[in-house]
């Protein structure tokens, strides 16, 4: 998801206990797509974002869903493609190609945290 500097994601939960981390993580991507196109800025603080990255936002003197909104406020059909994932403990990474109507596409390594056994988003950072 293209957000004016990446958003560096991790795994979220529901997911069946049979999929691997590297599903877990790439479903946890895809919803924060999802979340993102309909700018459902609730689901993505609650469910996609992992606490530090909450923490920090509040730090900054935001909500996470203002931020969340001011970051993705003008992006138009966004669409996001996963390609490689790595695992390490309790770490991941995933390759993100995102683009979006009349903004440049964009390469991102995303970052992930395993939070409470779910996959989350770990940081925001710049591509």
């Amino acid at each position: 998801m293209l957000l004016c500097g990446a958003l560096t994601l991790a795994a979220c939960g529901g997911a069946s206990p049979k999929r691997s981390d590297a599903d877990r993580v790439r479903d946890t991507l895809a919803a924060f797509g999802q979340a993102s196109a309909k700018h459902d800025y609730r689901r993505v603080c609650a469910e996609l974002l992992a606490k530090p990255v909450i923490d920090s936002v509040r730090r900054a003197g935001l909500s996470c869903e203002s931020a969340m909104k001011s970051a993705l406020q003008g992006v138009q059909s966004p669409k996001l493609e996963v390609g490689e994932v790595t695992i390490k403990g309790n770490r991941a990474s995933a390759k993100v190609h995102t683009t979006a109507a009349n903004q440049p596409a964009s390469d991102d390594t995303v970052a992930l945290v395993r939070e409470g056994g779910d996959w989350k988003i770990g940081a925001l950072g710049g591509g």
